[in-house]
């Protein structure tokens, strides 16, 4: 018999399996930190922050673009590392692997990610909703 995963195990889990996925973090658009993974992780949280808050403006005014429609997600490729940041409002999903990480296995997988999320997500935007 199969038990019950956290979201957090699950987390866990998609960074262990991913080859070339190494961290994890999910955070509120301000960039206030949920949960990451592995939980040992080392980020600088004002790094974490910042990136976040950029990411969340930058696809909010270019979601503006009616040609364009709304930003789903941006990857990133840098020297050492490839950041995907996923828009999952009021969710933003950050992820960083090795150059080696296969964008397209990984797409597949954040699919799954974002199912299990989701009920997070609904009950996170309730809470921030300002009331009428």
């Amino acid at each position: 018999m199969m038990g019950t995963m956290t979201l957090q195990e699950f987390l866990e889990m998609i960074c262990q399996n991913v080859a070339g996925l190494q961290t994890a973090v999910i955070t509120d658009r301000d960039g206030v930190l949920m949960m990451k993974a592995p939980p040992e992780a080392v980020h600088d949280p004002g790094v974490i922050q910042m990136l976040t808050t950029v990411f969340s403006i930058s696809a909010d005014q270019i979601g503006k673009l009616s040609s364009l429609g709304p930003t789903n997600y941006l990857i990133t490729y840098l020297e050492d590392t490839v950041c995907i940041q996923v828009n999952y409002l009021p969710l933003v999903m950050t992820f960083f692997g090795t150059p080696a990480l296969n964008i397209g296995y990984f797409l597949d997988t954040l699919k799954h990610l974002l199912m299990a999320f989701e009920e997070p997500k609904t009950v996170i935007a309730a809470v921030q909703e300002p009331p009428e």
